[in-house]
This record gives C-alpha cells, structure tokens and sequence, in this order.
C-alpha cells in the first residue's frame, strides 16, 4: 500500500555522463522484474537523486517504487529482515577476524562501512523490538572484526550504543575503553606534531576529540559513572593541551 504510482526526482548538475544514462536505461526497462542496487561505498552523485527511494539490504542501496521512511536520518529505509540475514547470516568476511593475517589500509578503511551498517542494523531493530536479533548482530559483528583483528574506529561508537541500548553495559564499556586509549593515542600524536605538519592532518584531530566526546554522552545517558569518571579525566587532559598546541588554530 505504500508504492507510489509515479517516481520524481531531480537530478544535479548541467550535465549527463555516460554511465548515468546508462543507469536511467536499467530504471527504464527493467520493469521491476530485476532487482537494481547501488553500492553503499560509491559517491552520492553516483545515486543522481533515487535516494528517497533506497531501501537498506545490507551492504547495498535497492531501488523501490516507495517513499524512504529513514528512522534514522540516513540513506535509505532499513530493510531489517533482508539485512539482518545478509549481515549476519550470509555474508562472508574474508579472515577479519585472524590477526594473523595481513590487512592493508582499504580493508581498515572499508572496515568503518561495515561495522557502521552492523550499528545501524541493530539499532533499527531495537525500535522495532526484536532485541534478541539485534544483539545477534552487534555479536557478529565483533566476532567477525575484533578489535585485536581489525583496529576499532569512530563507527564501532554505534556498536557502543547499541549494546547500552540492550542493557548489555560490559560489552559496551569494553569497547569504549578501546575506543578511548585508540584515540588518546592518536590525539597525544597529533599533540606532538608542529605547526606544518598539522596542516596536513586534515580533520583526523577532530573526528578523535568528536569520538571521545560522544563516548561521554553515551556514558552520561546511561549511567556509567566509573567509565565516564575516566572519559571525563582523559579527556580534561587532552583538552587542555588541545586549546594550547597548533592543532586548534589551524
């Protein structure tokens, strides 16, 4: 009952490539026998405008003749029983989890998708009141990229809130006290760096002080005092020499 008789969009720009035509004539013919995804890991200009109809599977976008109902402020609507049997059930995760084998920097980077799509899916399913599923899924996704496999980065603060929202305070304030000695160390890096390097770091600087930040709110919100008792302290420390070093005027 929510399929729309008719799509609109617009798509930006004063110009047309190749490869969207080609992606219109896929829309024009298919006639919905064929599923047609995009990849979740592909620029937005890549979407020409579908996004309101996108629907979350996994670790790609489907297209559907319905208006996106995003809970959540992100792209497209989750599909939590068609996601939660890919991530969790079906897709392989190519030895993440041995630390014993070599991962380059494109699977660390491709690692914060993954893990922020593990997040998403379990709190989806949170607000639909399947908990049993949704700490299913904040476990696999741990066990299929452990910290000691796959170093954790600012999406595993969703895997954080996740398991605060189930009740599940250990495993939340396991994972927020590796958080929080990665980016303490990053940030006593950057702290030691001079004036003309720092203009090379970008905002890496303060996607750390952002982590350590919603740690603490997380921490606040639910009542983990002795973890935001450290949070608190590591961060007033940070901080202070944050205001005073190149990193906050540059």
């Amino acid at each position: 009952d929510r399929i729309v008789k008719e799509m609109l969009w617009k798509v930006k720009g004063s110009s047309i490539t190749r490869n969207h035509l080609m992606v219109f004539d896929i829309i024009a013919n298919t006639n919905w026998e064929r599923p047609i995804y995009f990849a979740v890991t592909v620029g937005g200009d890549n979407y020409l405008g579908l996004q309101k109809y996108f629907q979350t599977e996994g670790l790609a976008y489907r297209l559907v003749p319905i208006e996106s109902n995003s809970r959540d402020g992100q792209t497209g609507e989750v599909n939590t029983v068609a996601m939660y049997e890919n991530m969790v059930n079906k897709f392989q995760w190519g030895n993440m989890d041995k630390p014993e084998v070599y991962h380059g920097t494109e699977t660390e980077r491709m690692s914060l998708n993954y893990r922020s799509m593990f997040a998403r899916l379990a709190n989806s399913l949170i607000e639909e009141g399947e908990k049993e599923k949704a700490l299913k899924t904040l476990d696999r996704c741990m066990e299929a990229m452990p910290h000691e496999s796959i170093l954790l980065n600012f999406s595993a603060a969703g895997i954080v809130e996740g398991y605060y929202k189930l009740g599940e305070f250990e495993k939340g304030n396991d994972i927020a006290l590796k958080l929080l000695d990665v980016y303490s160390q990053e940030m006593q890096y950057y702290l030691s760096l001079g004036r003309e390097q720092v203009a090379r770091l970008g905002n890496e600087p303060d996607i750390a002080m952002s982590v350590l930040q919603k740690l603490m709110i997380l921490a606040r919100v639910h009542k983990q005092d002795e973890l935001l008792e450290s949070l608190e302290s590591r961060f007033d420390e940070i901080e202070s020499k944050y205001l005073q070093s190149p990193l906050s005027r540059k």
